[in-house]
C-alpha cells in the first residue's frame, strides 16, 4: 500500500512544537543524531497521545538490524570455537556422532519455519517477529552447511585440505565435500549439501519479504 493512502500530511524537517497529531495521520522525517530513536523524536512521541498517527519504522528496522548483528556476532564467534572443538575430539569421533547430529538439527529447523513461522506470519502483527525468526534460520542453515562439510573434508583429505578449504573465503571445504561425497557414491549427504544452502537463501528472502510486510496496527 502506498504511503500516500496510509498518512495524509507529510512534515519534512518540522518543528516539533507546530507539530499538530490530533487530525490526519502524519509522516514526519527528522534528522538523525545517531541514536535510535533520535533524542528529539523520542522526546517528543513521549508525551503525545495521538502516537498512533507518528511513523515510526526506522525503529523497526534499527531494531531488525541490530538483531541480525548480534546472532551474526555469535554465528562468527561460534564457528572457531567448534572448529576447534572438532580437530581436539578428531575426525574419526566428528564423523558418526555429529554428522547424524547436524543433519537432524537442518531438517528440525526446517520444519520449525514451515509448520510454525510460516503460518503464524498469516497475522500480520507478527510477521515481524516470524520473519526475523525465518530470516535468523538461514545463518543456521549456512552454519549447518560449513560444520557439515568441515568435516566431510576433515575426515576424509585431513587436516590440510581443511586449511586450504578455509583459505578460499572458508567456502572452500563445500565443494570439497560434494567432490567428496560423489566419489564414495553417498548420494544422500551429497543431495543434503546441495540442498541445505538453498534453504538458506530462500529462508532470507521470505524472512526479509514478511518482516518488511509487518503491520503493527
Amino acid at each position: 500500500m502506498a504511503l500516500k493512502q496510509l498518512y495524509q500530511e507529510l512534515q519534512i524537517l518540522p518543528q516539533m512544537d507546530d507539530l499538530k497529531l490530533n487530525g490526519s495521520r502524519v509522516l514526519i522525517v527528522i534528522k538523525p543524531d545517531g541514536k535510535v530513536p533520535p533524542d528529539e523524536l523520542n522526546k517528543f512521541f513521549k508525551f503525545q497521545l495521538e502516537k498512533n498517527t507518528i511513523i515510526k519504522e526506522y525503529i523497526e528496522m534499527n531494531r531488525y538490524k541490530e538483531i541480525l548483528n548480534i546472532f551474526l556476532f555469535f554465528v562468527i564467534f561460534f564457528a572457531p570455537i567448534l572448529m576447534l572443538a572438532i580437530f581436539l575430539a578428531g575426525a574419526k569421533w566428528a564423523m558418526p556422532h555429529l554428522i547424524p547430529t547436524i543433519t537432524l538439527i537442518g531438517w528440525l529447523l526446517l520444519a520449525i519455519d514451515i509448520v510454525i513461522f510460516l503460518p503464524l506470519s498469516i497475522f500480520k502483527k507478527l510477521r515481524f517477529f516470524t520473519g526475523i525468526s525465518i530470516l535468523l534460520s538461514s545463518y543456521i542453515f549456512w552454519l549447518i552447511e560449513w560444520l557439515y562439510s568441515f568435516i566431510f573434508v576433515y575426515y576424509f583429505w585431513g587436516m590440510w585440505a581443511v586449511i586450504l578449504g578455509l583459505c578460499f573465503i572458508g567456502i572452500g571445504c563445500l565443494p570439497m565435500a560434494l567432490l567428496i561425497t560423489a566419489l564414495n557414491g553417498n548420494w544422500q549427504s551429497f543431495i543434503y549439501l546441495i540442498t541445505i544452502p538453498i534453504l538458506g537463501v530462500f529462508s532470507r528472502v521470505i524472512g526479509c519479504k514478511i518482516a518488511a510486510s509487518y503491520d503493527r496496527q
